[in-house]
């Protein structure tokens, strides 16, 4: 039931590149493996993506309403947090991450960008935040989602052993190491 839910909303079109400019990296050398490096772009935001199907659903209040707002991330001034603090050890849970990024005043991205991100055309945005940061996994704060038994989980995106981009989820219970970083955009 998961998969055929995430399929359909995973199949919304937000690409950011016109279909000429797709088309000619499709064709150039840079589009194959060992493709050169972009920097991270402003891409177009899916507006107000929210995920309902009564297995999943948003939980009313939520969700970061300023990121559902946004039309256009510019994904070269995120802000990567892991929310982490010198008493905290190796690990922190989900929920302990989404108090202390809401305690900030930063705009949690959600269920928009993680779409924005994970339609791009060769994730571009994507490989380009791994080769500045190193880091594979993205959390998306701005929604929290919860199945037919009450458990919360946000959306992610993680870079695969083979160098693919997936997408997942972790459920708020679930501890998360400094490497897990939640994206955020300055207020």
């Amino acid at each position: 039931m998961w998969e055929r839910f995430f399929d359909r909303v995973l199949k919304t079109p937000t690409n950011w590149r016109k279909a000429e400019e797709r088309e000619s990296l499709m064709n150039s050398s840079s589009a194959r493996p060992g493709m050169q490096i972009l920097p991270p772009r402003r891409i177009l935001a899916t507006p107000k993506a929210t995920c309902t199907n009564g297995a999943i659903k948003d939980i009313p209040g939520e969700q970061d309403r300023r990121a559902m707002a946004l039309t256009e991330i510019d994904f070269g001034a995120i802000n990567f947090e892991n929310c982490f603090s010198k008493e905290d050890g190796l690990v922190i849970s989900g929920e302990e991450k989404l108090r202390r990024l809401r305690d900030g005043r930063n705009i949690l991205l959600g269920a928009s960008a993680f779409l924005a991100l994970w339609n791009e055309w060769e994730h571009q945005t994507l490989e380009a935040l791994y080769q500045q940061r190193g880091t594979s996994v993205f959390e998306f704060f701005g929604n929290i989602l919860e199945d037919q038994g009450g458990s919360r989980f946000v959306l992610c995106l993680f870079r695969a052993e083979n160098r693919k981009w997936r997408w997942g989820y972790l459920w708020m219970g679930k501890r998360r190491g400094a490497e897990h970083l939640a994206l955020t955009i300055t207020a």
